[in-house]
């Protein structure tokens, strides 16, 4: 039966998608065996999706937190974190397997292909931490790495972090680190029943921002200041 399996995907397209060369077709069959497939078809001899899916999400977490010790070497254990959350998130893993189109490999149990929603996050971003296992098993940690560094490359820029949930606060401390050497500055009154902030940075201007709170007028005016970059064409 894992013969059969084997041919069932197209190993030359899934090595152009996944930009390398497989050695050992039995990981990334088991990776892309849905559990709902394997039960509904008896698969017992099959490697465990589940034990590769937990597997892969450690070498993601373990690679996504040097990455970014790395890249933000003034951001604390806080900022550290929230930026690792939303990387590893099921949301971000679920697009990048969408992105790869890693669907047209996979095999589903019945109970899956029915579903209203068969391209649904978890499914997705299950699929791609045991896809990350499997390279792993086959190529080792250094191919592995730099397949992850290629897929999260997109995501790791401050703007891209903002977009995805990121503070603007965040956004314009690491910008303002990377490529200025310096620190924003905030200026926060109280004005006609809220707050008015004045965010700035040498050479590259002012943002202001209104909030009802102190930290919404912050984080207005630093969203403001972060388009800034933009239009002073500081590579971000």
């Amino acid at each position: 039966m894992i013969r059969v399996l084997k041919k069932h995907v197209n190993w030359k397209k899934l090595e152009r998608t996944l930009g390398l060369k497989i050695r050992n077709r039995r990981f990334a069959v088991a990776a892309l065996t849905h559990p709902s497939y394997r039960n509904e078809m008896r698969l017992h001899n099959l490697l465990c999706f589940e034990r590769m899916e937990f597997f892969g999400d450690s070498i993601l977490n373990f690679t996504i937190s040097e990455i970014l010790y790395e890249k933000y070497r003034e951001g604390d254990e806080g900022v550290l974190s929230k930026l690792k959350s939303i990387l590893v998130s099921r949301k971000i893993l679920s697009m990048l397997a969408k992105k790869l189109k890693l669907k047209r490999f996979m095999l589903l149990g019945k109970s899956e292909k029915t579903h209203p929603d068969p391209e649904r996050a978890k499914i997705m971003a299950d699929t791609f931490e045991a896809v990350i296992a499997a390279i792993y098993f086959d190529r080792g940690l250094a191919v592995t790495q730099r397949f992850l560094k290629k897929q999260f490359k997109y995501y790791l820029s401050p703007k891209r972090l903002h977009e995805i949930g990121v503070s603007p606060k965040t956004t314009l401390q690491e910008l303002a680190q990377k490529h200025l050497k310096i620190l924003p500055q905030y200026q926060s009154v109280w004005s006609d029943g809220g707050f008015l902030c004045t965010a700035s940075l040498r050479n590259i201007g002012e943002g202001q921002g209104r909030g009802r709170t102190k930290k919404e007028a912050e984080e207005a005016a630093a969203r403001e200041l972060v388009g800034l970059f933009e239009l002073k064409k500081v590579p971000t």
